[in-house]
């Protein structure tokens, strides 16, 4: 058993995918995911800033923006890391805000190696 177990599953969801091509086809689902990668690493960074800063309320905001898209997208690893970064950061608890943003960093990196891998998200 290793001590990370976000790192022992997919970095997302096939099914989650699927449904979003079965809604709108390859180039709405395509879409809204190259959106989706494009605009997370800006939020991921406000939210370091943001936790640097020891601004706990607009870690909260991003996280839970940033948690409703991964949801969205499949990637549950990264929605249940902004999940923990938003509910710690409602507690006030600002000292594991900064490494949690490093976390969701390098998720979201897992996420996009996994969504252009064929074995992964295929896409």
């Amino acid at each position: 058993m290793t001590e990370d177990p976000i790192r022992d599953e997919p970095a997302g969801d096939r099914a989650a995918l699927e449904r979003l091509h079965r809604w709108g086809g390859d180039a709405l689902r395509t879409q809204i995911v190259e959106m989706f990668l494009a605009r997370a690493p800006d939020q991921i960074a406000a939210a370091l800033a943001a936790a640097e800063r020891g601004d706990a309320e607009e870690v909260r905001k991003v996280a839970h923006t940033l948690k409703s898209s991964a949801g969205q997208l499949g990637a549950l690893p990264l929605q249940r890391l902004c999940q923990d970064a938003e509910r710690r950061a409602e507690a006030g608890e600002v000292a594991p805000l900064v490494p949690l943003a490093h976390a969701l960093r390098a998720e979201l990196e897992r996420y996009r190696a996994w969504l252009y891998d064929p074995a992964g998200g295929g896409m």
